[in-house]
């Protein structure tokens, strides 16, 4: 499959409608300032969204392991 995100965590995600709509994507998820210039489909939109979300339960996730080895060594 092509134009698909692969995170760190090695999730894919896509497939987006064209290449530069998944570099826009992870642009925009490095960036919250970054704005296209073309127009951004809906379907793109979308799987952005998700990715998003993702990224954020993965930080929430790893922000609570830190909370918990911190309040073990207390």
């Amino acid at each position: 499959m092509g134009n698909m995100l692969v995170l760190d965590d090695g999730s894919r995600w896509g497939p987006f409608t064209s290449h530069w709509a998944a570099v826009a994507a992870m642009l925009r998820l490095g960036d919250r300032e970054f704005t296209s210039l073309g127009d951004d489909d809906a379907y793109d939109l979308l799987i952005e969204r998700d990715v998003r979300m993702h990224v954020v339960q993965i930080e929430h996730t790893r922000l609570q392991r830190q909370i918990a080895a911190a309040e073990g060594i207390d």
